[in-house]
């Protein structure tokens, strides 16, 4: 396949590294450039060299949009602007992309992915630090999410195809509003009694806000991340809100805990503990205190 990669960061470059074992593989960054990275996989190192270009000048049979989600708005409407009839498959933290390309693209054309790979950029070296896999859904062309999965599985890439990814995406979302952003301010990698009660909490606001959003069971997917929270005890565990705060970047925040606060305010309701979250982040990117400690 022909397979364009939107935007330039780590998990983006990361899935391009291995998708390039059976694709022709493009990248669109911010600026046109050379990078060389020392890639690391376990205790696997290989150097690897990404041409990354600034816009869309051919058609390609597929775009992984792999940008932060504050960037999302403007890389559909560059991706619309220079292609049409193009999967899309988007592999943000949040629901908000989802939820923009619905209003925009035929959903034959949406192919959200649920992922649990991480890695991280420091210096000249890319670290895939947590390889769990990922799950690949579909809104109405299951057959193309197979065709997808089977091609990033020859690769490398662990994906699953699932029926009901938005079930997914909402226990990633749930996942991160509550236990990586607990992870992000403090650091803990395994939760005890106290983190998981204080996840809870911050779970079950998100499922008083939105209910069951496309009849989906957040109160059902709110328990399985407590459970998953109890259970999760990994060597290395960076999530990405965190790594932004220790490099003095944007975080994703204003589209997990910021979105509760956004929707339960436009409905008449509180969310004051992930508000709290939301507001000490908001503050510690404004002060770059991570940045200072590092």
């Amino acid at each position: 396949m022909n397979i364009l990669i939107y935007g330039s960061g780590a998990l983006g470059l990361l899935m391009g590294y291995f998708l390039e074992k059976e694709n022709s593989v493009d990248y669109i960054g911010k600026n046109p450039s050379q990078k060389t990275y020392n890639i690391k996989i376990g205790s696997t190192v290989n150097t690897h060299t990404f041409n990354i270009k600034d816009k869309i000048d051919k058609k390609y049979d597929c775009i992984i949009l792999a940008t932060k989600s504050f960037d999302v708005d403007y890389a559909i409407e560059n991706i619309l602007k220079a292609t049409q009839n193009t999967p899309i498959l988007t592999v943000q933290n949040g629901i908000y992309t989802e939820e923009v390309l619905l209003s925009k693209l035929d959903k034959t054309l949406i192919f959200p992915i649920a992922s649990l790979i991480g890695a991280t950029i420091n210096d000249n070296v890319l670290d895939n630090f947590m390889n769990n896999g990922q799950k690949i859904g579909y809104f109405l062309n299951k057959q193309k999410a197979m065709y997808f999965a089977q091609n990033f599985n020859k690769c490398g890439l662990n994906t699953m195809v699932v029926d009901n990814i938005m079930s997914e995406k909402w226990w990633k979302f749930i996942f991160y509003c509550s236990c990586a952003t607990i992870n992000a301010l403090t650091g803990l990698k395994s939760f005890e009694k106290s983190e998981l009660e204080f996840s809870s909490k911050l779970s079950r606001e998100i499922v008083d806000v939105f209910d069951k959003p496309h009849g989906i069971d957040l109160d059902q997917i709110a328990d399985q991340v407590i459970d998953f929270a109890s259970k999760f005890k990994p060597d290395v565990w960076k999530a990405s809100v965190g790594e932004d705060l220790r490099k003095g970047k944007k975080t994703e925040i204003e589209y997990l805990n910021g979105y509760v606060v956004k929707v339960a305010k436009q409905i008449g309701k509180n969310a004051p503990y992930n508000e709290s979250l939301y507001n000490i982040v908001k503050i510690l990117e404004k002060t770059k205190l991570f940045s200072k400690l590092v």
